[in-house]
């Protein structure tokens, strides 16, 4: 899922259809909304996105995932002049994240995404 975003990012494109392949419901419209607001104002969003997530518990449809996504190199730029939108460097952030079956198809369904620095 963050490999996808991280790809429609450059774009902001908030419309990119292979987002939903990985993300549906809520989380959908987390990542869908973020790159609206993004396109809205102009800004793309250029880098790479770390991550490496861990289990907390599974079951046969569910899985709770959490993480420290680390967007420190994922900087927003403005799309006209292509020249960084601020200074400011992103950090990272504890994100959880709910992954449910439906009809066989594994997909973020819920995610949560904390501010810069919870861990």
């Amino acid at each position: 899922m963050w490999v996808e975003m991280q790809r429609a990012g450059v774009t902001a494109d908030w419309q990119d259809p292979h987002l939903a392949a990985y993300a549906s419901g809520a989380a959908l419209r987390t990542l869908t909304s973020g790159l609206s607001s993004a396109a809205g104002q102009g800004i793309v969003i250029k880098g790479t996105i770390g991550v490496n997530p861990q289990v907390d518990s599974a079951s046969a449809a569910r899985v709770l995932v959490t993480d420290c996504v680390d967007d420190t190199h994922w900087l927003n730029y403005v799309a006209a002049t292509g020249k960084l939108q601020n200074s400011a460097p992103g950090g990272r952030h504890l994100t959880q994240a709910v992954v449910t079956d439906s009809g066989g198809r594994w997909t973020v369904s819920q995610l949560a995404v904390r501010q810069a620095g919870t861990c």
